[in-house]
């Protein structure tokens, strides 16, 4: 059973014009409420400055930066930021953090029909027979580091041409496209099959995908054009 909260829709990205958009970077936003529809722009919500921000002495300063605490493999053997690979080829990504190192492979992207997703709600005059739903099938394989509750599925959307899918996010079982998160004691070689939905509007077809790490350390973001694409 997939461990993911709620129901709701991922805005579609422009995934290879991302950096072209104005202002301060910002990782994409997903809504995790039920109340969201496809399609939907979360809203942002307003920064609010400290007054007066705290002072950190060299003594209390930590001796390892996080980066360096939680390096689980040689940056060498990581995947090149912004790589393209064709489906069935693996990208190995740190996950979970930083604690822990994933070959990640899209092996296959199948096709459903919009009588699989009738159950989920749509809010506004979105509606599950607008869309077509297509399963992106995701296989981890723990190479070191810590994995445990991460899912190989979790950083990984669909692609429709060039730009990124609507992603639908399940809570519970759902029998065409399921996926859980490594258990304890995972140990290098370990595989785990996972799947995420990925929707498009009906005539369009998902053709691909990319993964997107939103973790502020992450050298693998869409907003700055560094995903990883499988087409």
């Amino acid at each position: 059973m997939r461990t993911r909260r709620a129901l709701a829709a991922l805005v579609p990205l422009a995934v290879l014009s991302l950096t072209a958009c104005g202002g301060e970077d910002a990782e994409p936003t997903t809504a995790e409420s039920s109340s969201s529809s496809a399609g939907e722009t979360p809203t942002e919500a307003p920064s609010e400055t400290p007054t007066e921000a705290p002072t950190e002495t060299a003594s209390e300063a930590p001796s390892e930066s996080p980066a360096e605490d939680q390096a689980a493999a040689p940056a060498g053997d990581l995947s090149e930021p912004g790589s393209s690979l064709a489906i069935g080829e693996a990208a190995t990504l740190p996950v979970n953090d930083g604690k822990g190192v994933l070959e990640i492979t899209v092996t296959g992207i199948e096709q459903g029909t919009s009588k699989d997703i009738a159950q989920f709600e749509f809010t506004g005059d979105d509606k599950p027979s607008d869309y077509t739903p297509f399963y992106v099938q995701v296989t981890g394989k723990v190479v070191s580091g810590d994995v445990v509750d991460y899912d190989p599925a979790d950083d990984v959307s669909g692609m429709i041409g060039e730009e990124g899918a609507t992603d639908l996010i399940e809570f519970g079982d759902f029998k065409p496209c399921d996926g859980d998160g490594y258990e304890d004691g995972a140990k290098p070689g370990d595989l785990n099959q996972s799947c995420t939905i990925a929707l498009a509007p009906k005539g369009q077809t998902v053709d691909g995908a990319f993964y997107s790490d939103s973790s502020s350390e992450s050298k693998y973001s869409a907003w700055d054009n560094n995903q990883i694409t499988w087409n």
